[in-house]
């Protein structure tokens, strides 16, 4: 018996084969050329991914799928379109609406309301439909429905228009899992404007017959809801307790812990899980100023692991680089800020530059954690996952710089697995969410921090202090 899990990603759909025993198989579906970020390239991906995990299996035992994608992307849903309208996380706008409703309604109402204060973050649901609204109010009108990625490939796979209570944190209040006559007036909005709201181990719909033949599985295979990418995420790396803490790398970098209370103030973000609250940072660009780094200058892990040491030995002096190559988000919240090397000199080679974009990222992780709340000093590990998690420098230098204990699990595609651990709760394969990763997830690889000497700290402040420095120039770049 299997259940299958999707992850509907930024670049690409990775899929996970959970078998009844615990095995895990996993692949990836790259998008068609062009159809990156649209609903047929999704599409497209879904079914290349899928025929490929379940090509030597025997299909009638697959016994359900398991979803999750980006969150923070929208579609402008009309059933007689041929063209959806698709807003993607990482896009601008919606500033100016996240500032009005911070200020039309206080923090107490957003935690009665949507069970979290309202982070400064213009991909959430509310900031963004108010965009709509004003800035797109033409195809706001035309559309039917509002959904995430995650809720049009419900539909494509079901027929059924649902989604879950965290693919829209910011909207739902829990544990009710309803969207408030409060947040419907704030927002001027029917009900009937959003999907059904489930929880994310229901499955409302089951495989309808296209997609059954898209797919080339059997008809009828129920398909749970899952949820947004990072809950997940943490739910394949075996983070599904208060009290662990996490680091989830991809595009953005997700940094945080999970916690039994809403904490924190509005430069993090503090949102319903599965228990208790993820509450966290996130950055931006970490994966795509990785991914420019190595196309720019080449990646040789002996010489980074060398620079490293003579950096902090003080026999060599990298250039400082802010990792803001697409904006910010935590904890400087600037979507104007930019990258910037910092010290600079005729002598600086490419790999002194590579490791200043590592070092770069790292220290964006660094900042992000000296914002939230302190930790359990009972619990010095952190769980890392995601396609970064498989370089040894980064982990040596986020371990050495943090302080912590980095666990590796073994298997890669976190994402996707847990969208595979979700469905098999839901199918009752297992009590809960800890008892299948108890049984599903080992920690292949830990990284013990080494003790660092007051270099690395130094341009660390020196790191913290650039932008401040620059937010003016920033402005008007």
């Amino acid at each position: 018996m299997y259940i299958i899990g999707l992850d509907v990603g930024t670049s690409s759909v990775k899929a996970a084969l959970l078998s009844r025993d615990g095995n895990v198989q996993t692949c990836r579906a790259m998008y068609p050329e062009g159809l990156r970020v649209s609903p047929e390239g999704w599409v497209a991906a879904i079914s290349d991914a899928v025929k490929e995990i379940t090509y030597f299996v025997d299909k009638t035992l697959v016994e359900g799928i398991g979803l999750t994608t980006q969150v923070g992307t929208y579609l402008l849903y009309r059933e007689d379109a041929t063209n959806l309208p698709v807003y993607g996380w990482n896009e601008g706008g919606a500033e100016s609406q996240l500032e009005d409703l911070l200020y039309e309604r206080d923090r107490e109402f957003y935690i009665e309301n949507i069970s979290m204060f309202h982070p400064k973050l213009i991909s959430y649901p509310a900031p963004r439909i108010r965009w709509f609204q004003e800035e797109r109010s033409r195809q706001w009108a035309a559309c039917e429905k509002l959904l995430a990625p995650k809720d049009y490939l419900y539909k494509v796979l079901t027929g059924c228009v649902c989604s879950d209570i965290y693919t829209w944190n910011g909207l739902v209040k829990l544990p009710e899992g309803i969207i408030t006559e409060d947040v419907l007036e704030l927002l001027n909005i029917k009900r009937d404007k959003l999907p059904e709201i489930y929880d994310a181990f229901d499955a409302p719909g089951s495989l309808c017959h296209a997609s059954a033949a898209l797919l080339d599985l059997p008809e009828g295979i129920p398909v749970y809801l899952g949820c947004n990418d990072s809950h997940s995420s943490l739910a394949g790396m075996g983070v599904t307790s208060v009290g662990q803490n996490f680091d989830i790398t991809g595009t953005s970098e997700h940094v945080g812990m999970i916690t039994s209370d809403i904490i924190g103030d509005e430069d993090v973000i503090c949102a319903p899980f599965f228990s208790g609250h993820m509450t966290f940072g996130v950055n931006q660009s970490a994966g795509s100023s990785i991914d420019w780094g190595f196309e720019t200058f080449g990646y040789d892990e002996k010489a980074i692991f060398s620079i490293y040491e003579k950096t902090q030995a003080d026999e060599c002096k990298p250039p400082i680089f802010l990792p803001y190559l697409r904006g910010e988000r935590a904890p400087i919240w600037d979507s104007n800020a930019k990258g910037v090397f910092f010290g600079l000199s005729d002598t600086t080679t490419r790999q002194e530059m590579m490791y200043s974009v590592l070092e770069g990222v790292v220290f964006s992780v660094k900042h992000m954690w000296s914002m939230l709340p302190t930790g359990s000093e009972e619990n010095r590990t952190m769980r890392i996952g995601g396609g970064a998690a498989s370089n040894d420098f980064l982990n040596r230098i986020k371990a050495d710089i943090l302080g912590y204990t980095l666990e590796r699990p073994s298997e890669k595609q976190s994402g996707a697995l847990g969208a595979a651990l979700i469905g098999a709760v839901g199918a009752k394969w297992y009590e809960n969410l800890t008892a299948g990763a108890n049984n599903i997830i080992s920690v292949e690889t830990t990284v013990e921090p080494h003790i660092i000497n007051g270099n690395l700290l130094r341009r660390f402040d020196v790191y913290r202090s650039l932008y401040p420095k620059l937010r003016s120039v920033f402005q008007v770049w």
